[in-house]
């Protein structure tokens, strides 16, 4: 699986799956392909690298970025008190490669100010770095605080704020189990959906409702997504993350059904998923509501 990684890595090592990774972006709009890989970790808990890329949709606002894929992936599957350590991005023109000499493959493109908004909510420390390569492989690095001198977070808006308990040391996860939460075969059946979505938990300091969810695919597959909110009110929807991982774990094909709790959708909600949803063509044939 391309979207999550246990181990050491070099800087070689993350810049050729930054590259393997961009040519899952879906972005027949744009045509400009990114891919960010980020370090992770609960306290406590071991450290993973979540692959993300990013995934357009008609309506611009819908559309999810490579790093809000990176925060998707571990999110879902670490729960709320996952912090981001270290994030590498890269980015250019579809068309553009490692082995190309035009000028934007030697660019060294930098996070948006919504993704900006949004690593800082999940950054260790304001000293944590980014690195952003071209696509000839060197990078520059910049920091948080330099890229968001004066961040908005939850810490701004509830005094007594803190991230959820470090996890029991029994409850630490292994690679299968990370990969387990985020994407693999299909559930048969309901008792199985239910399991799947029980393991899930999003970020959700406003709603306290994580609103997990389902996408299931006809080639057997299933990516999972939780709600992932953010201060500025630029959250990520359960249909947003799951759309996200699928692509960056390569398992996208038509949309057969999308699985979701019944007290975790409202009307609102759904209408908000069906335009996520419409980034994949094809028509979908049934909603789950369990």
């Amino acid at each position: 699986m391309a979207i999550v990684r246990q181990g050491s890595f070099s800087f070689s090592e993350i810049y050729a799956w930054l590259l393997d990774l961009r040519k899952h972006a879906y972005c027949p709009l744009s045509n400009y392909a990114v891919a960010a890989v980020g370090r992770a970790q609960v306290a406590g808990g071991a450290e993973f690298y979540f692959g993300g890329v990013n995934v357009e949709n008609a309506d611009h606002r819908l559309s999810t970025h490579a790093e809000e894929g990176v925060l998707a992936a571990m999110v879902t599957a670490l729960g709320p008190a996952v912090q981001l350590h270290e994030l590498w991005t890269i980015a250019g023109p579809r068309v553009l490669d490692e082995t190309s000499d035009h000028p934007l493959a030697k660019h060294h493109p930098s996070c948006c100010g919504k993704c900006r908004q949004q690593i800082a909510g999940f950054a260790i420390a304001p000293n944590m770095p980014v690195h952003a390569l071209s696509l000839k492989g060197d990078y520059k690095t910049t920091t948080v605080a330099e890229f968001l001198p004066h961040g908005f977070t939850f810490k701004d808006i509830y005094a007594d704020f803190t991230l959820p308990a470090a996890i029991p040391v029994e409850q630490v996860l292994t690679l299968p189990q990370v990969e387990q939460k985020l994407c693999g075969a299909a559930p048969e059946n309901n008792q199985q959906s239910l399991q799947w979505l029980g393991n899930l938990r999003g970020f959700n300091p406003v709603t306290q409702q994580s609103r997990p969810l389902l996408l299931s695919f006809t080639n057997g597959q299933a990516a999972a997504g939780v709600m992932i909110e953010d201060a500025a009110f630029i959250s990520i929807s359960p249909a947003q993350a799951a759309l996200a991982i699928a692509y960056a774990a390569n398992i996208v094909a038509a949309l057969k059904s999308v699985i979701q709790r019944r007290q975790d959708i409202d009307d609102a909600l759904q209408h908000a998923q069906k335009q996520v949803l419409q980034t994949i063509s094809t028509p979908l044939s049934t909603a789950s509501f369990l």
